[in-house]
């Protein structure tokens, strides 16, 4: 009788946490998805509900370097900015999978930074997805590659808003909007860099070499464009004053250019138009408003001398 019991209470306990589970997950979803502006807005549009024709890809040097508008302006095609700051090709792999499943964009942009190939993977920003991971498990892959326990987990919503919700319902908490929907995606910067550059353009540092786990996740993420038929333009952002180094990123990416077609390699990093102007920077590694602006134009009028090259390769 008192195992009886014990099972009972077992089973009751569960039932009332799945109550609590799913009551957490609707009234979260009921308030985060009446923002229009904020992180969760802008993942949950790039994942979920934008289609246009061209998507911007990468890190915080792509989400307040290039401004949707110019590409329009420029290439008669709509343009979201889907970077995410702080984000590595673990994350970018994970929106690819779930973009692609929707729609094929026109044209995806990749932004790669300045030495990124040469870096080990950090896995840590790729948690910004958990709150999404019971709505689409799939994401579940990349947020824990290594286990499957803890995939299974984020089928809860109490697990995938954990440590992340006070996050995502900041812009109801603040009066300062974050990615509001005019901003297509893009987060502008409007401060000027006034700092002093940490290295001089006549100085050569050796380089460090190419890390494995980086390229074979990076050709994963571009195959996955290319096998969908989505052009690819690899972009390296310009750089404040930076040192000439010995760059074996920027040799990988001249390779997968030549070697694909359908991709095209297009380094500004050390780019004289933008790498003197402090007047372009927020600070060393990112563009401004007004830089982003300049550098876009230049981005968008490169691509479109690559298309009218290569028109076949343009999705219709």
């Amino acid at each position: 009788m008192e195992l009886r019991k014990i099972f009972l209470l077992i089973a009751l306990t569960l039932a009332l946490l799945t109550l609590v589970d799913i009551a957490i997950s609707k009234g979260f979803e009921a308030v985060l998805t009446k923002l229009d502006d904020g992180q969760f807005y802008k993942i949950d549009h790039t994942l979920h509900h934008n289609e246009s024709d061209i998507l911007i890809v990468g890190s915080s040097v792509a989400e307040s370097g290039l401004n949707p508008p110019v590409f329009t302006d420029t290439l008669g095609m709509s343009c979201w900015n889907g970077a995410r700051a702080e984000q590595t090709v673990r994350y970018f792999q994970a929106v690819t999978e779930e973009v692609l499943e929707r729609y094929r964009p026109r044209l995806v942009i990749l932004v790669v930074d300045n030495g990124r190939l040469q870096h080990p993977i950090m896995m840590n920003g790729v948690l910004k997805l958990k709150p999404f991971a019971h709505r689409d498990p799939e994401l579940s892959r990349y947020l824990y590659p290594d286990s499957r326990f803890k995939q299974l987990m984020t089928r809860s919503s109490l697990v995938a808003y954990n440590s992340t919700i006070l996050f995502f319902l900041r812009p109801m908490l603040t009066k300062s909007r974050e990615f509001p929907i005019d901003d297509l995606g893009q987060y502008p910067r409007y401060n000027d860099y006034s700092g002093e550059p940490v290295r001089n353009l006549d100085v050569h540092v050796e380089a460090d070499p190419l890390d494995s786990g980086q390229i074979e996740e990076h050709e994963k993420l571009l195959h996955a464009y290319i096998d969908a038929g989505v052009p690819v333009a690899m972009v390296t952002a310009p750089y404040y004053n930076p040192g000439i180094d010995p760059n074996p990123t920027k040799d990988q990416l001249n390779k997968w250019a030549n070697d694909y077609p359908g991709v095209i390699y297009l380094d500004y990093s050390n780019d004289a138009r933008f790498n003197h102007r402090n007047d372009y920077f927020s600070e060393e590694a990112h563009l401004n408003y007004n830089g982003s602006i300049a550098f876009s134009k230049s981005v968008a009028h490169d691509i479109k001398m690559w298309i009218a090259q290569h028109p076949d390769w343009l999705i219709r």
